[in-house]
């Protein structure tokens, strides 16, 4: 009995009522199987009971039964290491995180040469390349100014590397700036240009007037200098982001090393001497004004007197 309540309530509505009835004929003719009247009655009324139920259960909503039926049966399982994978996208995202690289280096050294071979080295080791060389000679020193370009993933080496060996740094700053959001907000602005711009190239091969063909070709021009002009700066986020500037300036103080304090002292007449030549020509290039202010004064000062006597 139990079997068939079982099957009769994971059948449809309609087919309830069928096996039902179905049920309810076979027990008007089940057999005597004993004398007793009793058990012949009980075993009618039970099966009128089953019956009842059976309707009652076809009057309820198919669409919820089967839902709980559903959810019972494909329920997914709760498993211990479930935190970890919630987390997975957290570490993937931190993973995606754009990043400009950037930093300045400034020491002294005892040979700009042999500096300058060894910064090569480690660029060919660690994949850069010499952005920017120059040279400054100044008071007490000979300055060799460098900008290279290293990829970001050998960034912390190089700078490991080119700060072995060096004692005192007179500048130190390594800074790293976070771009993830520009990058993305600019990556989808870029793909919102071109998608539009390829619904008014559906939109021009349809036209049939020639205003709507210039209107749509007007528009499709100012999409592509939007779109171009947003590569532009899409390439150059990518490289800042693939390759880190680093600036160095390392010195030699050759000069005074050379010269002592007797050429500094020299140094310092010299610049005197030039500051007062350069003072009195300043003086003849402004002859004029201090004509007419000479002019002013000693005509102020005449009245002056007059009116005292």
């Amino acid at each position: 009995m139990g079997i068939i309540s079982v099957a009769l309530m994971r059948d449809t509505p309609e087919r309830y009522v069928v096996k039902v009835k179905a049920i309810l004929i076979l027990a008007r003719k089940l057999p005597l199987q004993s004398p007793n009247t009793k058990n012949n009655n009980m075993k009618k009324l039970s099966a009128l009971f089953l019956a009842v139920l059976l309707l009652a259960a076809c009057n309820r909503n198919p669409n919820e039964s089967q839902a709980g039926y559903e959810d019972e049966v494909y329920a997914p399982a709760t498993y211990k290491n479930e935190e970890v994978v919630a987390d997975q996208p957290q570490v993937r995202e931190a993973a995606d995180r754009k990043l400009i690289k950037e930093g300045t280096l400034q020491f002294e050294t005892d040979e700009l040469e042999k500096t300058h071979d060894h910064i090569e080295a480690l660029l060919n080791k660690y994949g850069g390349y010499l952005a920017e060389d120059a040279q400054e000679k100044g008071y007490n020193r000979i300055m060799h100014n460098l900008v290279i370009r290293i990829p970001a993933s050998n960034f912390d080496q190089f700078v490991a590397a080119l700060s072995n060996g060096i004692t005192y740094f007179d500048e130190k700053r390594i800074g790293i700036h976070d771009v993830t959001e520009n990058y993305v907000d600019l990556e989808a602005r870029l793909k919102t240009k071109k998608e539009l711009e390829k619904r008014y190239l559906q939109l021009l091969e349809k036209a049939n007037n020639v205003e709507d063909i210039l209107n749509i070709e007007r528009e499709i021009a100012n999409l592509r200098s939007d779109i171009e002009a947003m590569e532009g700066r899409f390439r150059v986020m990518q490289n800042e982001i693939a390759y880190a500037t680093l600036h160095i300036n390392y010195y030699v103080k050759e000069i005074e090393v050379a010269h002592g304090n007797g050429y500094r002292f020299k140094h310092a007449l010299q610049e005197g001497w030039e500051g007062l030549i350069g003072f009195f020509v300043a003086m003849i290039t402004a002859w004029p004004a201090l004509l007419i202010i000479g002019i002013g004064l000693f005509w102020l000062i005449k009245r002056l007197r007059r009116k005292k006597v």
